[in-house]
């Protein structure tokens, strides 16, 4: 009797439409977003949040920028990482499954990670820049 046998697919993410990856992440920091509402305008405020910390967009961060449904292992796309900030992004989208509070830092096994809303709704509240920004200062500006 002949032994049947299936394959089965595994689909791995696909970089051309499930995220966006950008930045050499020289200082080791990676920011991902969600896609959604990601405009020119959203990418400035970004840019002007990194060139307060002193870093610089495309030299000193990875940007990810995934779509709307996509779950990603942030491991399997860079392997070495410091600091994460997840702007609009649920921790279980990244690979990381763990309660979080937002605008606070969180250690994880040598590495900082900080949870916030998405920059459009950052930027439209002066209360939540001027939180975001205290935090900033205690991860990167502080001693």
């Amino acid at each position: 009797m002949p032994i049947k046998s299936q394959l089965y697919k595994i689909t791995e993410p696909d970089p051309l439409t499930d995220y966006n990856l950008s930045g050499t992440g020289k200082k080791k920091l990676v920011v991902v977003v969600d896609s959604n509402g990601f405009d020119i305008m959203v990418k400035e405020l970004l840019s002007k949040m990194m060139q307060a910390i002193h870093y610089d967009l495309s030299a000193d961060v990875y940007l990810i920028v995934i779509n709307n449904t996509t779950h990603i292992s942030l491991n399997s796309i860079i392997d070495k990482w410091d600091n994460l900030i997840l702007f609009g992004i649920s921790p279980d989208r990244v690979g990381i499954n763990i309660n979080y509070q937002s605008y606070s830092v969180l250690p994880m096994d040598n590495k900082r990670v900080l949870f916030a809303d998405d920059l459009k709704t950052i930027g439209a509240d002066a209360v939540k820049k001027q939180r975001l920004w205290s935090v900033f200062q205690t991860m990167f500006l502080k001693g």
